[in-house]
């Protein structure tokens, strides 16, 4: 017989490598429409096959998905997501081997999955937490700018899985104020299991504390740095916390920015709080930081979480960011800062000092909730919440602005 035949007939003839699966120890039950469960592969032998892959199908009986599984390791885990919309309650994992010419065995795992809700839909959500406070002053004898308050944390989801019938958390963050040394971060905003951090206070300084200045803090977005002319030197808004992708459809990967730089120089000038979209402006000798710029939701089209700008002693104030849109501008010469407006999630502006009183920062704009969906469900806004609903086209609109209470919906 040709070597080439006797080859052919070797490699059809050629079983599968042997392998084990294990699943989980107890049923995986569903969180806001979707689940997931791992399945861990052990491969015993030949776990690379002839082609140099080993390749695995798990497929689910009744029929609701089929993926494939690329892994060469012996030993390897894979998480399988479960799509909406099944109606059987339980569902059994099969595991087929396919690294030998489609010859391959099949493990079966009962009851890995269940609870496939049959009556989930999509939805769109904004939550924007409470915006920090510019920086607070109290420095007699002393020429000072304080940094802008970072903005409140911004995260915006394009699908997310709702069920009917169930309670779902909502928290509006309170704006963080500064009427003293060093002032307060803005207040976390929550959706069910959606946690926006509340932004960072600006940079502060008091000389009855002992502490001759304070940079600005971390947050949603980080607030701007200020400086004064008794240290002469310069400090950093401290950055945005960065968050991981959610396992709906996040369309954002961070929250926010962080702050810019406070300057000493021919005037004292804090740094802008940092935006949604861009970190906050770094001072200059003369120009106080400019607030970075916020993100426009896809729900509303208003801009949301834009940061503070920086106050300057005898200079030129920072404006706060997306053109000053509702968040707080830096003050010039003597005064608080500006507030931002409430439910805009914006950074409040740093204060400045040019003679003996103290000043304090423009407060933070409070957060707000923004949920969109189709207009065939009805919410239920439960007692401790303010908000209302409107209608667009084939979806309604509802507007959280302020409390903490449930929503839920039919």
């Amino acid at each position: 017989m040709p070597r080439n035949i006797r080859n052919t007939r070797r490699n059809f003839a050629r079983p599968s490598d042997t392998f084990t699966v294990t699943g989980p120890t107890s049923a995986a039950t569903f969180a806001n429409g979707a689940v997931t469960t791992t399945v861990t592969i052990n491969t015993v032998s030949n776990p690379v096959g002839p082609v140099g892959t080993g390749v695995y199908t798990v497929t689910s009986t009744p029929a609701l998905f089929n993926t494939t599984i690329t892994n060469s390791s012996t030993s390897f885990a894979t998480t399988i997501q479960v799509p909406l919309g099944g109606t059987t309650s339980t569902y059994t994992l099969n595991v087929a081997d396919k690294n030998y010419n489609g010859n391959g065995k099949q493990k079966v795992l009962t009851n890995a999955v269940t609870g496939v809700p049959t009556a989930a839909f999509a939805a769109s959500i904004v939550v924007v937490a409470g915006g920090g406070p510019g920086g607070f002053n109290y420095a007699p004898n002393s020429s000072t700018g304080m940094g802008g308050g970072g903005a409140g944390g911004y995260r915006e989801f394009s699908s997310y899985a709702l069920e009917l019938a169930t309670n779902y958390t909502v928290t509006v963050g309170a704006g963080g104020t500064a009427t003293s040394f060093p002032g307060t971060n803005g207040s976390n905003s929550v959706f069910s299991s959606v946690t926006s951090t509340g932004g960072g206070r600006g940079g502060s300084y008091d000389s009855n504390s002992g502490t001759q200045q304070m940079a600005g803090a971390v947050g949603g977005s980080g607030g701007g740095g200020s400086v004064t002319n008794q240290i002469g030197g310069t400090q950093s808004g401290s950055g945005g916390t960065s968050i991981s992708p959610f396992p709906f459809v996040e369309v954002y990967s961070i929250q926010g920015n962080s702050g810019g730089t406070g300057v000493f120089g021919s005037t004292i000038n804090g740094g802008g709080g940092g935006g949604a979209l861009t970190a906050g402006v770094s001072a200059t000798s003369t120009v106080a930081g400019n607030g970075g710029d916020g993100r426009t939701s896809l729900i509303d089209g208003a801009i949301y979480a834009t940061g503070g700008g920086g106050g300057s002693s005898t200079g030129t104030a920072g404006q706060g960011g997306s053109s000053n849109a509702r968040n707080g501008a830096g003050r010039a010469g003597n005064g608080s800062g500006i507030a931002a407006t409430a439910n805009s999630g914006g950074g409040g502006g740093g204060c400045a000092l040019n003679s003996n009183n103290g000043y304090n920062g423009g407060a933070g704009g409070s957060g707000i909730v923004l949920l969109r969906y189709p207009n065939t469900r009805t919410i239920t806004i439960g007692a401790g919440l303010t908000g209302s609903t409107t209608t667009s086209g084939s979806d309604k609109i509802t507007t959280i602005t302020a409390g903490t209470g449930n929503v839920s919906f039919a």
